[in-house]
């Protein structure tokens, strides 16, 4: 009699298969659940911190050439011409390396070079030759891209657009953005920054 009080007491103290199923379920939904959380907040913060990383590398020479574009000038002798991937306006620059050079006006050219992941300056006085050798303005790109806000006029009414390429007829530029790419996949980075130009510019007509 005692040992079949002890048999019943010990089966009812005992966990039963499927309530073990049901536990090890649970544990599995829980894991998995803080494991997706953690995995999502580590990625965010690799995002944070490849955007970071960007803009720290971008941002200074970006900001130079804001202030370039701003102070661009309307010439007659260098028509602003703008790509997919680079852009030339008329500016000051220095006659030579010299840092008490004085400021004569010239030609700016900014370029991708896709082979180097590198964004390039050239810089020189008007009716001068073209440079060979061009400055390194931003390292480590994955891509860049210039779109242009340019405004043009048609029977009397005036439209403004975003482009990659300037259409034919007569064009004012008036703002230009930089899309600027880094890393690859699922770290890939963006960082955009748009140019607003204190006077509207012209731009060569195409047709």
């Amino acid at each position: 009699m005692k040992n079949l009080q002890k048999q019943k007491s010990s089966s009812t103290s005992a966990f039963t298969l499927i309530e073990l199923l049901v536990v090890t379920l649970m544990l599995g939904l829980v894991a998995g659940a803080i494991s997706a959380c953690l995995t999502g907040g580590m990625r965010a913060w690799e995002s944070v911190q490849n955007f970071n990383s960007l803009e720290l590398n971008v941002l200074p020479p970006l900001l130079s050439i804001e202030r370039e574009m701003r102070n661009s000038m309307d010439f007659y002798g260098i028509e602003v011409e703008g790509g997919e991937q680079g852009i030339q306006f008329a500016a000051l620059v220095p006659v030579s390396n010299d840092p008490d050079s004085p400021l004569h006006i010239g030609t700016v050219k900014y370029y991708f070079e896709s082979s180097r992941k590198v964004l390039l300056r050239k810089a020189w006085v008007y009716k001068e030759a073209e440079p060979d050798r061009p400055e390194i303005i931003i390292s480590g790109l994955g891509d860049i891209g210039f779109e242009y806000f340019y405004t043009s006029e048609a029977d009397g009414v005036t439209s403004g657009v975003w482009d990659e390429y300037r259409e034919s007829g007569t064009n004012y530029l008036n703002a230009v953005r930089i899309r600027l790419t880094s890393g690859v996949g699922r770290s890939e980075t963006e960082l955009v920054r748009t140019i607003v130009l204190p006077v509207t510019r012209y731009v060569k007509s195409e047709t």
